[in-house]
């Protein structure tokens, strides 16, 4: 078979099975198995597609397939353009947060902590969280919130905005806060950045995945807190602290810890 024939692999068959279900479901006419169908269809699109890949210190890359804004209501042509376009439009979100220099072993990027913080609430708030920056000691913490749920369970979510320092930037082909698609002779496509697979490849993983089940749905299926910290990679020194004053509202039945 041919490298691109390889690469389809089972996330693409699993889109293929997805997608026949949904046709059956929809002759049948049965709206409720028709409806989970297409969250699989959209969820499938929300998982991993390009090929993670870590070489060194100086090289990252993160399978990012981001999600399918809500198609239930589209036929097949509509919802595959769709898919497209957001698929584009989170891959511009990731790069977007891979741009920010958020270092936080050196002073000099604290601003930049700063920033992607911010940066995280606010696309937190645009999912539709309610989301704020929880000034610390050091740097700040992201707290967001989704409420709502059927379900009487809540999961917490955590992660990281903060990345290791780009050192030793002469073994890097490209600049590290420069994000870019790059072709691994192993892996296929692979996004290459300082922070793509530690941890804000991850973050941004789960973020989509919410949003596209949002999208289809209009909530989610669990209450959702997400706790983003700054500082993790330099001993998380103010995460003790903001647990001792802030912990009652993060307690949760599940935490995801989605880190490298």
């Amino acid at each position: 078979a041919s490298a691109a024939t390889r690469r389809i692999g089972r996330r693409d068959r699993n889109r293929w099975a997805y997608r026949r279900n949904l046709e059956a479901a929809v002759a049948r006419e049965d709206s409720t198995e028709a409806a989970q169908h297409r969250a699989l269809v959209a969820g499938s699109a929300a998982l991993p597609g390009r090929g993670m890949h870590a070489t060194g210190e100086a090289r990252e890359g993160q399978r990012l397939q981001p999600h399918v804004a809500g198609t239930a209501d589209l036929g097949e042509e509509h919802a595959l353009a769709a898919e497209q376009d957001a698929g584009q439009a989170a891959l511009d979100r990731l790069f977007q947060l891979l741009s920010i220099e958020s270092g936080s072993t050196d002073p000099a990027y604290h601003s930049a902590c700063l920033e992607a913080a911010e940066w995280c609430a606010k696309d937190l708030r645009d999912i539709g969280f309610q989301a704020r920056v929880e000034p610390t000691s050091g740097k700040p913490m992201v707290v967001g919130h989704w409420r709502g749920a059927a379900s009487p369970l809540r999961v917490l979510f955590y992660g990281h905005y903060d990345v290791q320092p780009p050192d030793p930037l002469e073994e890097w082909t490209a600049p590290p806060f420069a994000p870019r698609l790059a072709e691994d002779p192993k892996s296929g496509e692979v996004i290459v950045a300082r922070g793509a697979s530690d941890d804000k490849g991850q973050v941004m993983t789960f973020l989509e995945a919410c949003r596209s089940w949002l999208a289809v749905h209009g909530r989610l299926p669990v209450d959702v807190t997400v706790l983003l910290e700054g500082e993790e990679e330099s001993g998380s020194r103010s995460l003790p602290a903001f647990l001792d004053s802030c912990g009652e509202e993060l307690k949760a039945d599940i935490c995801l810890v989605c880190d490298t």
